[in-house]
């Protein structure tokens, strides 16, 4: 059997059909990568803290982050 990538279309080992995987690997590292960068605009440094990561909604998250940061600021 030969397997297909659902992105592009071109074949890919049948060892990565095997174990579920319905992507060729190039088409996998350029997801992985737009995965990171937005993952990277979902990480909000708090004053006199570490970073918090925002999760998937990020304007609701970053609103909370600066109440809390207000609240520590004493504004």
């Amino acid at each position: 059997m030969i397997a297909y990538c659902e992105d592009c279309g071109d074949e890919y080992p049948e060892g990565r059909f095997a174990l579920g995987i319905t992507i060729c690997l190039s088409c996998g590292e350029h997801q992985a990568r737009l995965k990171a960068q937005a993952r990277s605009k979902q990480i909000m440094p708090m004053h006199k803290s570490n970073y918090v990561y925002l999760g998937s909604d990020i304007s609701l998250h970053r609103q909370k982050a600066r109440e809390m940061a207000n609240k520590v600021i004493g504004i």
